[in-house]
């Protein structure tokens, strides 16, 4: 808001002062204790209210701006929770194993190298369709893992591909929500931003797959 105060007051310096002390505290946690998601939320959860006591906001106001907080994040979270019923209905229907198997069989003429690019291709591909990261790793992974094993492809190589792929395709998927907003504020029609993304696309896939050559013949992984 352009009329928004922009003096750095006493209560601002708290706030951000528990902030950092908050994300001390959660970096220590995770690195030396040990600590799971319960632990990290918590953390947060901690914040938030120490936040809302300085600020001398009222319950209801902290509950209300803790909701269009959570806004943000709800797709994402559907999305998670959508890809993992796709794999629990993928596994107790042993529809995955058919796919594993399927795909070994089809990949089985191809090199280790060629196998881990064709990896890096499929999820790249796969990406163009299922553009949340968390969501794609809980379909593709428990596909991936198991075909990099009869592969004799490095799993920390499967994962690269994996990364690599989700990562790529990003800048040019229709499906994805948040670059088709960035176009819209930008006013970039989509029709003219392929034209640039393509090519730059193509470049990092060149790259990517050299990548992923080089990390299978070295064997690359946990020493």
């Amino acid at each position: 808001m352009e009329d928004a105060s922009t003096e750095l007051t006493l209560v601002h310096k708290w706030v951000l002062g528990v902030l950092v002390i908050g994300i001390a505290a959660y970096v220590y946690g995770v690195f030396q204790l040990e600590w799971a998601i319960n632990e990290m939320a918590g953390v947060f959860i901690v914040i938030a209210i120490l936040t809302s006591l300085i600020s001398k906001m009222g319950a209801n106001e902290m509950v209300a701006e803790f909701m269009n907080g959570c806004k943000s994040v709800v797709y994402g979270a559907l999305i998670i929770g959508m890809a993992r019923s796709i794999v629990v209905v993928m596994e107790n229907g042993m529809v995955l194993d058919t796919i594993v198997q399927g795909m070994a069989t089809v990949l089985e003429p191809f090199s280790s190298v060629m196998g881990a690019v064709a990896m890096f291709v499929g999820n790249g591909l796969f990406n163009l369709i299922v553009t949340s990261g968390s969501g794609q790793a809980a379909i593709v992974m428990p596909i991936m893992t198991p075909l990099a094993d009869l592969m004799d492809v490095p799993r920390q190589v499967a994962v690269q591909a994996y990364s690599l792929g989700d990562g790529f395709t990003n800048i040019i998927t229709p499906l994805s929500g948040v670059l088709m907003a960035t176009l819209a504020i930008a006013g970039v029609p989509w029709s003219k931003w392929i034209k640039f993304a393509i090519p730059l696309m193509l470049i990092w896939y060149v790259i990517g797959t050299i990548y992923i050559v080089v990390g299978v013949l070295i064997d690359w992984g946990p020493m």
